[in-house]
């Protein structure tokens, strides 16, 4: 029988199999598997289940260097991207180091008291607030203390890497409005939207959170002055309708903490004070 397509077989393993299917073949000489047979298969994949099971990206790598040296050069850099993720440590639980707060004004407490609940009895659409001040008044430890364990933390820009959807607040902090992605999503408490983030990949996020923006005054970083242009009008006039504005320069934190120094076989507890000498308005038009 002539056949005139003749080709070079890509994975003689699989020819073979084929031909043999139904047991009717002549075979001759001895069968030579190639580099893509389902023997070197199974190795490759022990291989990297081997590589996977080490301590950090570094193990993996050379494990993966030594077991398939073609992919480690021809996909290095995806390799590294992906391995980068796979071994990426969980972040640290943030620990407030202030709990206690005497000056905080009793909007900020009633604003809390009512948005930074859990999802039984937070409101449908909770409101957002925007906290401007100057550096070191205790904006960010009691945005912080409210829900220590319970709030996604943004700081200097927005990464929504370690957002977690279980979150009953977000705390953005010192990022400059003009950078703000994402800004009505955020302020506005919406729920089930896709984040669009340069260099990341696009995300579904739960939402329907409410929003603490921090920021300092100033031209740059200032939200009420980003605000004010003219051009903006139409973006203020939405934020009022979903966001407190409050200036806020005074907050008295209190921290209770073990003593550096053993009175006795026991160690005693200290409480601190930090004063601040200015104070707190709201801002709501």
């Amino acid at each position: 029988m002539f056949h005139s397509n003749v080709q070079g077989a890509r994975n003689s393993s699989a020819v073979r199999d084929y031909i043999s299917k139904y047991g009717d073949f002549v075979e001759w000489g001895e069968f030579q598997p190639d580099g893509r047979s389902r023997f070197s298969s199974d190795k490759t994949d022990e291989v990297y289940a081997v590589a996977l099971a080490g301590q950090d990206k570094g193990m993996a790598l050379n494990i993966i260097k030594r077991g398939d040296s073609r992919s480690f050069i021809i996909h290095y850099d995806k390799l590294s991207s992906n391995l980068v993720r796979i071994f990426q440590k969980p972040p640290e639980p943030y620990v407030a180091r202030f709990k206690q707060f005497e000056r905080v004004p009793s909007f900020l407490t009633h604003w809390a008291d009512t948005n930074v609940t859990g999802p039984g009895n937070r409101p449908h659409r909770p409101m957002s607030i925007i906290i401007e001040g100057p550096s070191r008044t205790g904006k960010t430890c009691w945005a912080r203390s409210l829900n220590s364990q319970a709030h996604n933390y943004y700081a200097g820009h927005i990464d929504l890497a370690h957002h977690s959807d279980d979150a009953w607040y977000n705390v953005i902090d010192d990022v400059n409005p003009q950078f703000l992605k994402h800004w009505k999503e955020f302020l506005g408490a919406q729920r089930d939207w896709s984040s669009n983030c340069k260099y990341a990949k696009p995300r579904k996020i739960k939402g329907g959170i409410p929003t603490i923006v921090l920021c300092n005054p100033g031209l740059n970083s200032s939200y009420d002055i980003y605000l004010s242009a003219p051009d903006r009008q139409d973006l203020l006039n939405w934020t009022k309708q979903n966001a407190h504005f409050s200036s806020c320069n005074n907050l008295s934190l209190h921290s209770q903490t073990k003593s550096r120094h053993q009175l006795s076989k026991k160690s005693k507890n200290w409480t601190a004070t930090i004063e601040f000498p200015l104070s707190c308005t709201l801002s709501i038009s």
